[in-house]
């Protein structure tokens, strides 16, 4: 591991040669604790030789950031919150780390110990504060800069939304005592869900704002607003917390760099209430919207079934990722849900890819004439809807963009005709099996069928259930559920499957229908051991025909 890379690592335990009391190594080769050791020292010095606080704030940001990636990417630990806490508490150090910080001098402790504290989170700031208290390190000579890290305040917050909505520019300025002002600029992204996705520091105020009021005048539909700290608290630590939750969300490396300072800013922001949650959509409201859709003119003469499942997903997108917005359009929005999420869900039907272009303007017209939008800025999304649905086909087709759950659906229904209506098949193919089947799977190998439903079988509920049936035998068990899923998966007989529905639809668990459907079966196999022609199938109609209360008898039976 380089240290070039630059982990930090914190607590410096300044020369106190062997004062510390730390634990048992936890895996971490001498090369590596080297490399962190080093890292820190160059970072201490560093920040020894800095005399402003905002670049103390904003650079030991950037090395708590690399720090992180470099212990789960090259140390393979998934416990840098750990390793960190570890590192700067003195009685849980490990020796190993504690001896080669020991090295660090003094001041480059008690410079790194500031550092940290102005802008980790509560719990890493308390252990370094305390750190400070060290003997050694209390009564060691501090850098200029250290009163002044981590006690900016803020002085004003203003907010600049975009003329269609598709983000918010959220500006805050602060000040050190006897430093200028200066600014933390963060973008929301309201398309992806309101997640920030880019945190920037402004050094010259005054010049960035006039960035943003010449934005906001050049642009009717762009406004500017100065805004109380407390809300701008609310909408940041909302924006924050979504990002994380996307499995690959698309920040910028300033928002990576900047993370750790953007949060310990946002922190010391006044309280706010939380934002008022989007209004909930029922499946019978989202339909409504379809429907209205359909029934308007702009969609007078579309193929009806294209332009109902088109509708159907950009309603779902509007609702569950853009503040339950499901008519509000701008060419930033339909290129997201064109050329991004589609692609990666692949939640339509490929058989309505060739009507997107011709369903997509009558929508965005629809949705328009809904939410009152201006003829100019219709005519702005209008004017860019060639080049986005001209390259959907493309977009949905390139397994670059699959998520990893597409990409295991596209192998479940490899064999399905593409012009048809796949979700059928999904619905039933998915009841079969416990989950998505890996690359590996093969619908033509019966140990792969089984394999998927041994490991379902093989946690304690599932075990119950098998307990709870009237079959005792778990191995004949797991082959009588391996000859249902291969029935379903290739609809044969069709039976099968009718039943499967009659059953749910009757209340029954997905499990408890398996079992049952399994009942059916389990005379069949036994008779047609060996010999497959002796499977009567007619027999085994009249016993699916006779469930759910032939299983129950007999399940009671067996006590």
């Amino acid at each position: 591991m380089s240290s070039k890379s630059r982990r930090p690592t914190k607590k410096a335990a300044a020369e106190r040669g062997g004062s510390w009391h730390p634990r048992q190594n936890r895996g971490i080769s001498p090369e590596d604790l080297q490399d962190l050791s080093e890292s820190f020292r160059q970072a201490a010095r560093e920040l020894r030789s800095f005399t402003k606080p905002l670049t103390v704030e904003t650079y030991i940001s950037t090395f708590l950031n690399h720090w992180r990636e470099a212990i789960v990417s090259e140390l393979h630990r998934d416990d840098p919150d750990e390793l960190l806490i570890e590192l700067i508490n003195e009685q849980t150090v490990d020796p190993a780390v504690s001896e080669p910080l020991a090295q660090l001098h003094a001041r480059d402790t008690v410079a790194l110990l500031n550092a940290i504290a102005a802008v980790t989170e509560p719990q890493f700031a308390q252990l370094a504060r305390g750190g400070l208290t060290d003997p050694v390190l209390r009564d060691t000579e501090a850098p200029e800069w250290a009163p002044l890290v981590g006690g900016s305040q803020v002085r004003s917050c203003y907010t600049s939304d975009s003329e269609f909505g598709d983000e918010t520019e959220i500006m805050l300025t602060y000040v050190y005592q006897d430093e200028a002002e200066h600014g933390l600029r963060v973008t929301v992204n309201h398309t992806l869900a309101g997640m920030a996705t880019d945190v920037r520091v402004e050094p010259d105020v005054t010049e960035a704002l006039d960035a943003m009021l010449e934005a906001a005048g050049s642009d009717s539909g762009r406004l500017l607003t100065r805004s109380e700290p407390a809300s701008v608290h609310t909408m940041l630590e909302e924006a924050f917390g979504v990002t994380p939750q996307a499995e690959d969300p698309p920040v910028t490396v300033g928002y990576q760099n900047l993370h750790p300072f953007a949060i310990a800013r946002i922190r010391a922001l006044p309280p706010g209430s939380p934002s008022p949650k989007p209004p909930a959509w029922s499946e019978k409201a989202r339909s409504n919207v379809v429907s209205e859709f359909l029934s308007a003119p702009e969609a007078a003469g579309l193929p009806a079934a294209a332009a109902e499942a088109i509708a159907a997903e950009l309603v779902s997108y509007g609702v569950e990722n853009d503040r339950g917005q499901p008519l509000r359009v701008s060419p930033t929005k339909l290129q997201v849900v064109l050329l991004g999420w589609l692609p990666r869900t692949g939640l339509l039907a490929r058989s309505h890819g060739d009507q997107v272009p011709e369903v997509i303007p009558a929508w965005v017209r629809y949705a328009a004439r809904r939410t009152g939008m201006s003829d100019k800025s219709l005519e702005k999304v209008l004017a860019t809807l060639p080049d986005i649905t001209g390259r959907f086909k493309a977009a949905y087709e390139d397994t670059e963009r699959w998520s990893p759950e597409r990409k295991a659906v596209e192998r479940m229904l490899a064999d399905v005709d593409p012009a048809a209506d796949v979700d059928p098949v999904f619905a039933r193919r998915m009841f079969a099996l416990p989950r998505l089947p890996d690359r590996e799977f093969d619908p033509e190998d019966e140990d792969s069928f089984r394999r998927l439903i041994a490991e379902e079988h093989a946690d304690t509920e599932s075990t119950h259930h098998v307990a709870k049936s009237s079959d005792r035998n778990p191995r004949r068990h797991v082959t009588l559920h391996t000859v249902i899923a291969r029935q379903l998966w290739k609809n044969d007989p069709p039976e099968t499957w009718a039943t499967a529905q009659r059953l749910a639809h009757q209340g029954l668990e997905r499990h408890e229908v398996l079992h049952a459907l399994a009942f059916a079966v389990s005379e069949q196999v036994a008779r047609a051991c060996g010999n497959k022609d002796a499977f009567d199938l007619d027999c085994y109609r009249a016993a699916l025909a006779a469930l759910p209360h032939s299983w129950r008898e007999s399940a009671d039976s067996a006590g």
